[in-house]
């Protein structure tokens, strides 16, 4: 009965945006239904949240699925080799992949304008070249990217990483007045 009711409501949503697809504009449907939520539009908005939620909870079960795994493949391949060696035994006293999960960093990032555009995008250098920058520092890191970019084709966001790190490194001394062309 439920399966019914849920390929019911399927086919009444089909329906209804079929209808939206050939006899409105997309004007028409912001008219008409202009609180869309953002990450309806644009799925790859919470996807990445929503993954790295999901893996946290999940980790305990994910961790011990993981371990019990691990120890099935190594072991005939430990057996294998205990006579070639000539050694007694190996045994696992304990296997975990530590309590914090891994996250997910590297997805789309979700960029808008000031006119409202949306840009979806996992490149470093057009991330950098939709900014709009105002301080001189954060100029000279888009500058950077964007020279990595036109030069190299690669690895922009890995060259505004490192010089964040030598400013970083920098802010100290510039802080107790040294001079940028002070040696010593």
């Amino acid at each position: 009965m439920r399966r019914n009711l849920r390929a019911n409501w399927i086919s009444i949503g089909l329906v209804i945006g079929y209808f939206f697809f050939v006899y409105f504009q997309p004007s028409d449907v912001k008219r008409i239904l202009p609180e869309i939520p953002f990450w309806v539009k644009n799925p790859y908005y919470d996807r990445v949240d929503w993954l790295n939620r999901f893996i946290e909870l999940m980790w305990p079960y994910l961790d011990k699925a993981i371990c019990k795994t691990a120890k099935n493949i190594a072991k005939p391949i430990i057996a294998e080799q205990i006579p070639k060696y000539k050694i007694d035994s190996v045994e696992f006293e304990e296997l975990t992949l530590g309590c914090l999960p891994p996250t997910f960093q590297g997805m789309d990032k979700l960029i808008h304008d000031d006119k409202g555009n949306a840009t979806i995008s996992n490149d470093g250098a057009t991330i950098m070249k939709l900014l709009d920058v105002v301080h001189p520092i954060a100029k000279i890191l888009v500058d950077i990217a964007k020279s990595q970019d036109s030069k190299v084709g690669d690895g922009t966001t890995r060259v505004v990483l490192f010089a964040g790190e030598f400013l970083k490194e920098a802010k100290p001394f510039i802080e107790d007045g040294v001079h940028s062309k002070s040696y010593t």
